[in-house]
């Protein structure tokens, strides 16, 4: 779980050092993609991608880099259906064949991916090699390398394209701090560091970018293709300004966790994690954050499509990861408490004991509703509008605190849009207001109580 800031449901923000201040969010419901054809073609032989990747979606094929000229020639590097990473480039043949025996589906986590390539050295599995997070990856289901020399497709003056193969496997995530280096076969060393802790982190690249080499920073909301090292813009499509996102590997905010799931009911995660749809019978889980807290104060907002029997709150870890649970405001393990929807009531559950009564007002689809909790202080206040309904008391726990969100009727689907910070149009249905707390961070609906 990750360690969180003072205001914000926040993973973990660099303490000085190189900051990445925005990245840019994938939903693969919206096709979303960026697209590039070089003018002229550059190293086809040698070169270097490097990029921050926070995932969404999982168990899906997703693709971060692709050339697809046809079935029988073309190259990627993504996701499988079952989390590994896997890349080929495919010519009638496959010249490279690489799936990874790990796998990666950690919602909470920025992956930092660096592929390096040199076609032209001696050692076969020299030629291509794939790192996580500075950590080189050599165990795989899959192995087939290029033999010496062998021009790649990617350089090549055909398209290219980030976050899609084809018409489909489109990625559902994040991207932060891309860079392609044209003629350099460079290591994680060029992009990342080892912090204080152990930890990689990022690093500004200051070296030369080549012929076709790019830096995608996604720092202008008008203009989410640009190069930010030179003049090879990016085009993208189905890509709004409100995918331009605060989260980043140096500021990494909680989502909804995919894996927080328990039956064949289970929601529908996209909008990188921060829309939820609950199904359409008795099992109303929404889901529960990637990052939970111990200690200090956080706040966060959502919206919801449904209010007929709708639960927003918070809940320990036991209550959040209950195995057998069915309806997450009837858990019969562990702690949480919420705003009822329906009659503005409060429930309580306190070691699976469950009580419920009067709190406030109910709300709608129109309400914004706002909650603070002071995990120190063991208190908890919900807002409607801004306005606060007053403080409660959290049951007593000695685990982490989450965000929980369940409820509607059997007759429809609902659908939730959380914002812990990063987000305050509620993934465009919403005019973003901008609001940060009292460190000048965040984008919030409303400001931080």
């Amino acid at each position: 779980m990750g360690v969180l800031n003072d205001t914000m449901m926040m993973g973990a923000s660099a303490a000085g050092g190189y900051e990445i201040e925005q990245s840019l969010r994938f939903n693969d419901d919206d096709t979303a993609y960026l697209s590039r054809t070089p003018s002229v073609a550059g190293n086809r032989k040698t070169w270097t991608w490097s990029g921050w990747v926070k995932r969404g979606n999982l168990g899906t094929y997703q693709r971060l880099l692709t050339v697809f000229n046809s079935s029988t020639s073309q190259f990627t590097i993504g996701y499988t259906s079952a989390d590994k990473l896997e890349l080929f480039q495919y010519t009638g043949s496959y010249q490279i064949n690489l799936t990874s025996t790990s796998l990666y589906r950690d919602a909470s986590a920025w992956y930092h991916l660096t592929l390096e390539i040199d076609t032209t050295l001696a050692a076969s599995a020299d030629r291509v090699k794939i790192y996580i997070n500075s950590e080189q990856v050599t165990a795989f289901d899959t192995a087939v390398y290029p033999t010496q020399n062998t021009d790649l497709l990617v350089n090549d003056a055909t398209p290219l394209y980030i976050g899609k193969k084809d018409a489909g496997d489109y990625l559902d995530g994040y991207l932060a701090e891309v860079n392609f280096i044209d003629g350099l076969a460079l290591t994680p060393d060029s992009f990342g560091e080892t912090g204080d802790y152990g930890e990689w982190k990022p690093l500004k690249y200051t070296g030369a970018y080549g012929t076709n080499g790019f830096y995608l920073d996604f720092k202008s909301s008008g203009s989410l293709g640009n190069d930010a090292a030179g003049s090879n813009n990016w085009t993208p499509t189905n890509l709004a300004a409100t995918d331009q996102m605060l989260d980043s590997p140096t500021n990494n905010f909680a989502t909804l966790n995919p894996l927080s799931v328990t039956d064949a009911t289970s929601p529908v995660f996209s909008e990188g994690n921060l829309k939820t749809v609950v199904s359409i019978d008795g099992s109303k889980w929404g889901g529960s954050s990637t990052f939970g807290r111990s200690s200090g104060k956080s706040y966060f907002e959502v919206i919801c499509t449904e209010v007929s029997n709708v639960y927003i709150g918070i809940l320990d870890e036991t209550a959040a990861m209950e195995s057998a649970r069915i309806d997450d405001h009837s858990v019969t393990v562990g702690n949480a408490i919420y705003y009822r929807s329906t009659d503005g009531g409060k429930r309580v559950i306190t070691n699976g004991t469950t009580v419920t009564s009067a709190y406030a007002s109910t709300y709608t689809t129109t309400d914004i509703i706002g909650v603070a909790f002071d995990a120190d202080n063991s208190q908890i206040t919900f807002y409607k509008n801004n306005t606060s309904l007053g403080a409660l008391t959290i049951p007593t726990t000695s685990e982490d605190l989450f965000i929980g969100v369940s409820g509607g009727t059997g007759n429809a689907q609902n659908t939730f849009y959380l914002n812990t910070g990063q987000d305050s149009s509620f993934a465009g249905n919403k005019t973003a207001q901008g609001n940060s707390d009292s460190n000048g961070i965040g984008d919030f609906y409303y400001a931080p109580p």
